[in-house]
C-alpha cells in the first residue's frame, strides 16, 4: 500500500504540473502579444500567483521542516499582488499617466463614504478627487509595507522559540501577528470595495468584482489552510 504522504506528493505534482502549464500559457502569450503596456504586465504579476502558490503548496508538503519560511515568503507577494490589482484598475482607467477624468468623475460624485456595512463604523466622508486616489493608494500599499514586516517580526519570534504556528494561545507570537496582519488586509480590501463603489460606473465593462473575488478567496484560503 501506498504510504499516504507519498500519495498526497504524487496528487499534488500533478495538479502542479497543470497549473505551471496554464500559467505559462498564458504569461508567454502575454509577452507575445504585449501591445498594452500599462495594463499587460500587471495582469502578467498577477497571473504569477499560480505557479508561486503551487509551487511553495507542493514544496511545503514535501519539506515541511521549511514550510514556515516558504509561506512567509508566499505572503510578501499576495501583498504586492493586492496593489497590482488596484495599479490594474486604474490602469483599465487611463489613470496611471493621466487621472484627469477619473479626478474629474470623483469630483462630480462629492464625497465618498465607505460602503455598506461599513458606515456604521466609520460614517464620515472620504476625500474626494486626487485625494481620494492618494487615500486608496495608500490602503493598499500600507498591507505592502505591514505584511513582509509582519513576516519578519515571525521569523524573529520563530527563532526565539516564542511563535508557534496555529497556536492562537496569548503566550504564543502567532497570535500577535495573525492580529496584525488580519486588520491590515481588511483594510485594504474596504479601501479596494470603496474604490470600486465610487468609480462602479466606469469600471463596469472590464468585470472587476470576479478578478477581485479571486484574490481575496486565493489570499483567504491560502492563509487560514490547515498547516502542519
Amino acid at each position: 500500500m501506498i504510504p499516504i504522504h507519498k500519495l498526497f506528493l504524487g496528487i499534488s505534482s500533478v495538479f502542479v504540473l497543470i497549473s505551471l502549464i496554464c500559467s505559462f500559457y498564458l504569461i508567454s502569450r502575454h509577452q507575445q502579444y504585449m501591445t498594452q503596456l500599462s495594463i499587460q504586465p500587471k495582469i502578467v504579476g498577477i497571473i504569477w500567483m499560480v505557479p508561486i502558490y503551487s509551487v511553495n503548496s507542493f514544496l511545503s508538503l514535501w519539506m515541511p521542516s521549511i514550510a514556515l519560511y516558504l509561506n512567509m515568503l508566499r505572503d510578501c507577494y499576495e501583498a504586492y499582488v493586492l496593489y497590482l490589482f488596484l495599479a490594474l484598475m486604474l490602469s483599465y482607467l487611463d489613470a496611471d499617466e493621466d487621472d484627469y477624468k477619473v479626478v474629474r468623475y470623483l469630483e462630480a460624485q462629492g464625497p465618498a463614504h465607505l460602503p455598506w456595512p461599513f458606515t456604521f463604523c466609520f460614517p464620515s466622508a472620504l476625500p474626494t478627487g486626487r485625494a481620494f486616489l492618494r487615500y486608496c493608494k495608500f490602503g493598499t500599499l500600507q498591507y505592502c509595507i505591514f505584511r513582509p514586516l509582519a513576516t519578519f517580526l515571525a521569523l524573529i519570534l520563530s527563532w526565539a522559540g516564542v511563535y508557534h504556528e496555529s497556536d492562537f494561545s496569548p503566550q504564543y507570537g502567532y497570535l500577535y501577528v495573525v492580529i496584525i496582519v488580519n486588520l491590515s488586509v481588511a483594510y485594504a480590501f474596504v479601501v479596494l470595495a470603496t474604490f470600486y463603489s465610487c468609480l462602479k460606473s466606469l469600471l463596469m465593462p472590464f468585470h472587476p468584482v470576479g478578478k477581485f473575488l479571486c484574490i481575496k478567496f486565493v489570499i483567504f484560503f491560502a492563509f487560514w489552510q490547515v498547516r502542519h
